[in-house]
């Protein structure tokens, strides 16, 4: 049981590199020699000759199971593009944005009350006169949100739309170097 590598293995059993090594890919690594991988003697005679290889229906098997895993998720990032179409879904960065604006907004109008309260409170004498300038600010503030049309900021740039994203020209001339002329 001395540690062989693949090139010692497919001189010795006149194998192909690449069956070889798909052979034995489940063995455990014994040590590393330079850029070689060094397996188990034993174990790895054992693998090329009693290893089972792929028949072509289990190949065909994960083969079809790729694909279908790919048009899923083909179909799941059409879907996605759809429903941003028609501004069903809205990019998480430009909803960030506008509702960081609509709070500072609001915030900013609630900040200013005592301000203007101060300044206008010369002018109210009666607790009645102050209670509606408050109520006012108040509603002014909340009228801020209340004003918020989701439309305004909806819907997605045209430049990233799929309408305008269109397949480019096909140039039907040759690709490559010239064919050779047929000698008669």
């Amino acid at each position: 049981m001395r540690p062989v590598s693949v090139k010692y293995l497919c001189e010795l059993l006149e194998k192909d590199p690449r069956t070889v090594k798909d052979r034995i890919t489940h063995l455990d690594i014994i040590k590393k020699e330079g850029p070689a991988f060094l397996y188990n003697s034993k174990e790895a005679i054992e693998a090329i000759y009693l290893g089972k290889r792929q028949s072509k229906e289990e190949v065909q098997n994960k083969l079809n199971e790729e694909r279908a895993r790919f048009e899923a998720a083909r179909a799941s990032k059409t879907e996605l593009e759809y429903r941003k179409l028609n501004s069903e879904l809205f990019d998480a960065q430009k909803v960030e944005q506008v509702w960081t604006d609509m709070v500072l907004a609001f915030r900013a109008k609630i900040l200013a009350i005592p301000t203007k309260l101060a300044q206008a409170h010369h002018d109210k004498i009666t607790k009645a006169e102050v209670q509606a300038y408050t109520s006012e600010l108040v509603a002014e503030a909340l009228e801020e949100l209340k004003s918020y049309d989701p439309k305004q900021y909806g819907g997605i740039d045209r430049e990233d739309s799929l309408e305008t994203r269109t397949a480019p020209k096909v140039n039907s001339e040759r690709v490559g170097r010239p064919r050779k002329k047929a000698k008669l």
